[in-house]
């Protein structure tokens, strides 16, 4: 998982965890009438829903990549309204695909306790028509 600069260089988000996501979907639209053959309802494909990234860090609340200078945290929570971040999944097959989009960071959920790590689960909210490469 990588985070842009804005100048299309992304760095690894560090100590990146357990990636789930995009979950791309298609809203469908009844458009069943008396007319529908069969009985059967019809539907139409109407608008495409980018979907959520979500995924896990083993959280450094001032590291690079996850603080609110230049991080996740500036990514959703830094300025007085949201901007658009690029972000870059690295997949693990062979031919090292790539999953390019914009996105929100919509959700920091930290966790600790006394016998583990600090953690943070991270959510993104993918805007626009993300590029598989």
């Amino acid at each position: 998982m990588k985070i842009g600069d804005g100048s299309s260089n992304y760095t690894t988000i560090a100590e990146c965890r357990n990636i789930s996501g995009p979950q791309l979907t298609l809203a469908t639209i009844n458009v069943t009438s008396h007319d529908s053959t069969a009985a059967f309802m019809e539907y139409i494909g109407g608008l495409r829903d980018p979907g959520k990234v979500t995924f896990d860090v083993n959280w450094i609340p001032s590291g690079a990549t996850q603080g609110f200078s230049t991080g996740l945290l500036k990514a959703g929570f830094g300025g007085t309204k949201a901007a658009k971040t690029q972000f870059q999944i690295v997949f693990t097959d062979s031919a090292t695909t790539t999953w390019t989009f914009l996105g929100f960071v919509t959700k920091l959920a930290p966790s600790a306790s006394e016998t583990a790590e600090l953690k943070a689960s991270i959510e993104i909210q993918i805007t626009g028509q993300p590029t598989l490469a």
